[in-house]
């Protein structure tokens, strides 16, 4: 149940990249996940599971995406922080596994396109160790076109500055 007790017993040790693993398979030993066992109920302006993979899910239909996600960043947590905040962070999880292939275009579509909407005051870098929505997002961005083979990175990336251009011409009435 808590691996990082094997230290102690034996030769043993797991690193900070770990953590993303235990939170994405709900694993007790998880510093998020822990207190959801014990209180038996989400804590107030946290992400169920269900509600996080529910998202994911949409993915491959950008306007449903990034309107769940503009959906979280108007609801405000008890820290004041938007729920897109640990979205992001969440999401992280999901890069290496649990986010296909052809999600990942449109995912990156989607933060180009309303990221500057995620990055509201209530969501800013707060000091050294408090990574704001912005850096959450460029880490997402990242690890997403990490799994691509180069040339495919260069497509995914060309595509979806073209798709966010027309986007942007369409807003703001100059193209058609």
């Amino acid at each position: 149940m808590f691996p990082r007790l094997q230290a102690i017993w034996g030769n043993t040790h797991f690193g900070p990249e770990w953590n993303s693993e235990w939170r994405r398979a709900l694993r007790v030993c998880s510093d998020a996940v822990f207190p959801v066992y014990f209180s038996l109920a989400i804590p107030t302006g946290e992400l169920s599971n269900v509600e996080m993979q529910a998202i994911i899910k949409e993915a491959g239909a950008p306007e449903r995406f990034g309107s769940e996600i503009l959906r979280l960043a108007k609801q405000l947590r008890p820290d004041g922080k938007s729920k897109a905040a640990p979205f992001m962070v969440r999401l992280q999880d999901y890069t290496t596994a649990g986010i296909t292939i052809d999600q990942i275009g449109p995912i990156i579509s989607v933060l180009f396109d309303i990221g500057d909407q995620l990055m509201g005051p209530e969501d800013a870098s707060t000091g050294i160790f408090d990574l704001g929505v912005d850096v959450q997002i460029g880490r997402v961005v990242w690890q997403l076109l990490k799994r691509a083979e180069p040339p495919k990175r260069f497509e995914i990336l060309k595509e979806r500055s073209e798709i966010v251009k027309c986007r942007q011409l369409k807003r703001f009435q100059i193209l058609d």
